[in-house]
């Protein structure tokens, strides 16, 4: 089964991708959702280590801003997860750009508190469209990584005992069991071609969604 990481144990953990540890290589790291809070965290974390990274967000300008000193170790990647044929295009870029990905850190979403009396379905299809179709970004990972034979797909989740929900959590929590389960399905199909399939289950944060900023 795929790993299920809590805090900031990706950074921590020893990967192994074809039997070597990627916190001791220039390893390239793909990050959705990476313009601010836990996705910026990662992406100055990891050029502080001396990995390459291709950061994705909506938000160019703070893209551009967070890769400044890095050189040719940073490429931003302006581009909507919600739009497939953009977030294919970004991938494709960054693997020529910066060679095979071998960590993608699908890490892009969104929080709206929800009043379960006056429930909003617009608002519950934004959640799933920007939380749970990082399904929009497995068809190039997969391939590459296939073909490589090796890699590394993480998913950023939020898992409380027994999938109990949060109060306003409505159209939040769902999307991220299903995330959960996404990853545990195609565990399956991917582990036997070298793709080392993983969630990654943070507490809160101050980040915009949790602040409500």
């Amino acid at each position: 089964m795929p790993h299920i990481l809590a805090g900031d144990a990706l950074l921590h953990h020893p990967h192994t991708i074809a039997k070597t540890k990627l916190t001791e290589i220039m390893a390239h790291y793909f990050i959705t959702g990476a313009s601010s809070g836990i996705g910026a965290a990662l992406v100055s974390r990891l050029l502080d280590d001396g990995h390459k990274v291709s950061a994705v967000a909506r938000r160019a300008t703070k893209l551009e801003s967070l890769g400044a000193t890095a050189g040719e170790r940073f490429l931003a990647l302006p581009a909507d997860v919600c739009d497939a044929d953009a977030l294919s295009a970004a991938i494709d870029r960054a693997n020529s750009a910066m060679g095979q990905i071998d960590v993608a850190i699908l890490n892009a979403g969104i929080y709206t508190p929800q009043n379960a009396l006056d429930i909003a379905p617009e608002s519950y299809r934004r959640h799933m469209d920007v939380n749970y179709m990082v399904v929009n970004a497995l068809p190039r990972l997969v391939d590459g990584m296939a073909r490589a034979g090796r890699g590394q797909i993480a998913a950023r989740c939020h898992r409380l005992p027994d999938g109990a929900g949060l109060p306003k959590a409505a159209a939040y929590g769902p999307t991220k069991a299903a995330l959960i389960s996404l990853a545990e399905s195609i565990h399956f199909g991917l582990a036997p071609k070298g793709i080392d399939v993983r969630v990654i289950c943070p507490g809160f944060v101050g980040n915009r969604s949790h602040c409500g900023k």
